[in-house]
Order: structure tokens, then C-alpha cells, then sequence
């Protein structure tokens, strides 16, 4: 079977074989030549693969086995339910690419599993998460987490990274019942002289193509930039960035100041589940230097601390204490 192999930081042209009689394997092999990308984006077969492949010299691998296989889930790729994540007994997921949603269906026929869940299965189960979060039998880390399995996000597809909402919109003061997001709009007009400026602009645009807002709430690049001091995010900027790191004052070190950028520029930007659950990402424990910020000359190390934490840890605790809140 044709398929990409997909993770969050490179893609892989190759074949899956499901191979042996009594205890199968699946076995992911890369058969692209490597100075043959021209002609792999260039064929018809191919429109549906991803925008770029991995070409470099090594091969690449993947070999599951499949009594190990807890859990297939249908995804959707450049929205086509045309890829398959697998989940295994170790923790470890992979994510496939088919490029053809009847190649998928043939693969699945042969397989033959019973633990593949298709996008009825999911609709059901977000429904019943629904159900439990509205009677406050799950968390809403718990409930958001479900709605993007539903939505076919994954966190091996960094175009396609789970998406959590900013929840304040100011953390420069303790009083944080005067800076709840009100949720019916994007984070950056929550302030009604911030939505009177996003109308006129759609007014007065002289383009073809009016809109109110210019950038996605979600893409890679804002996946890399919260994620920057960790791998493998930190190559990916760098290779983003033609080997190098983004401008310093362009880097993700403060939530005070990120938030009040994001209302400045009308960007709608959201936030990464990372955000509420894991502090690794706060801090440069591998000591990557990013150089140091025009303005103040700082230098751009850990991400400061502000009213809602001093420390990450706190930081974390407390975020996620005010998203898993009643009145959320």
C-alpha cells in the first residue's frame, strides 16, 4: 500500500506491508529515490500527499506489531478521511497517509481488526463527553481533548495540532473574574473598542477579498513557536527559519506581552493543550540560545512568570485550575 508516514516533524514516502501468517506485522518501508521529489509532487497520485517530504539520505522504517495494536483511528488529512492513526499497547502512535481514501478502505479490509474506529464511532463518544462535562463527570482538559480527537487532530500531524482556547485575556492582574474570554469572540477583540476597529477594517478594505481577520487560529508555525525550547519544535523552527531561529522579539517569552500583541495585531492565534498541562516547554533546559531581544536587550531564555504564576509549575497549576472551572 502507498502511504506517507507522518510525524510532527518530517514526512516519509514509502509502502506498508502486512506481513507474517500467526503473528502479523505491519512494516513501513520508504521506497522513494531521494533526489526524486520533482516527480513526487509533480504526479496526479500524489495531490493529496503532504506539502513536503523528507529527503534525506537515510531510510526509514516502521515496523508495528500488530497484537500490540490497541486502537486505529480514521483521520482526516487535506481534509480527506484518507489517513489512519495507530495507537499501541506501549503508547507509542503512528500516523499514516494513504493519499487515496479507497487505498485506506483496502488496507483496513485486509487488516481486519476490530479496534478501528471510524468517524461515527467518534462522533458518539463526543457526544457522551458532552453529556458527562455538562454534569461535571469529566474535566474540561478531559472534554477538549475529546472534541479534538473528534476533529481529527492529532499531536503527529503538526498542521492538524490539537487546539486549546485562551481562557483570560489579560494576566497582569489577580482579578481574574475581569478577564475571562467571553468565548463568542476571537481572543483579540475581546475588548469592544478592539471589535469596532475589526469592523472597520472589513468596511474600508479596498481588497477583493474582505475579511476581518488575516491569520488562522491554528498552523505549524504557531505550534513551533509555543513549543521552540523543546525537541523536536527547535529544529523545526530552525528549518522553518532556513537554519536559523525566528527574531528574538518575535519569540514566545512572556504571556503578558503575547496577549497584548495578539489584540494589537488582531491576531487569533489559540492556544496548544501543552499550555495547561506540561511545564517543559516554559523552560530552555537544553540551554538553546535564541539571542537576545532589540527592545531590552534580554535575553530569551525561560518564559517569564506573571499574577498567575511565578514559576511554571505554578503557572501551569493554576491554568489549568481556571480552564477546568465551572465557569468556563
Amino acid at each position: 500500500f502507498d502511504c506517507e508516514y507522518c510525524n510532527n516533524q518530517h514526512t516519509y514516502y514509502g509502502r506498508m506491508a502486512i506481513i507474517g501468517n500467526d503473528y502479523k506485522y505491519l512494516v513501513f518501508q520508504t521506497t522513494l529515490p531521494f533526489d526524486a521529489k520533482k516527480e513526487y509532487t509533480s504526479k496526479k497520485k500524489f495531490i493529496y500527499a503532504s506539502l513536503e517530504i523528507d529527503v534525506t539520505p537515510e531510510p526509514k522504517q516502521v515496523i508495528i506489531k500488530v497484537s500490540k495494536i490497541r486502537q486505529m483511528v480514521k483521520r482526516r488529512f487535506v481534509y480527506r478521511y484518507q489517513a489512519i492513526e495507530i495507537f499501541c499497547d506501549d503508547g507509542k502512535s503512528y500516523f499514516f497517509n494513504f493519499l487515496d481514501i479507497n487505498v485506506l478502505g483496502s488496507f483496513i479490509s485486509t487488516l481486519k481488526l476490530d479496534c478501528i474506529i471510524d468517524i461515527d464511532t467518534l462522533y458518539q463518544d463526543a457526544i457522551e463527553a458532552d453529556r458527562q462535562w455538562r454534569y461535571n463527570k469529566i474535566t474540561s482538559v478531559n472534554y477538549l481533548l475529546q472534541l479534538n480527537r473528534l476533529a481529527s487532530r492529532s499531536y503527529n500531524d503538526i498542521n492538524q495540532y490539537p487546539i486549546f482556547p485562551w481562557i483570560v485575556y489579560g494576566f497582569q492582574t489577580k482579578k481574574l473574574d475581569e478577564v475571562y474570554r467571553d468565548m463568542e469572540y476571537p481572543i483579540s477583540v475581546q475588548l469592544e473598542e478592539k471589535r469596532e476597529k475589526a469592523k472597520s477594517r472589513f468596511i474600508n478594505a479596498i481588497t477583493k477579498h474582505k475579511c476581518h481577520f488575516q491569520i488562522h487560529y491554528s498552523n505549524s508555525s504557531f505550534v513551533n513557536t509555543y513549543l521552540v525550547r523543546m525537541s523536536p519544535f527547535t529544529y523545526n523552527q530552525m528549518r522553518l527559519q532556513v537554519n536559523q531561529f525566528d527574531k528574538p522579539n518575535r519569540q514566545f517569552n512572556s504571556f503578558d506581552e503575547f496577549v497584548y500583541l495578539l489584540q494589537e495585531i488582531f491576531d487569533n492565534r489559540e492556544l496548544i493543550p501543552e499550555m495547561y498541562i506540561m511545564i517543559e516547554h516554559f523552560l530552555n533546559l537544553n540551554f538553546v540560545d535564541f539571542g537576545r531581544r532589540t527592545n531590552d536587550h534580554g535575553l530569551i531564555n525561560n518564559i517569564a512568570g506573571n499574577e498567575l504564576g511565578k514559576n511554571a509549575i505554578q503557572f501551569v497549576l493554576k491554568h489549568k485550575e481556571i480552564l477546568n472551572n465551572k465557569k468556563v
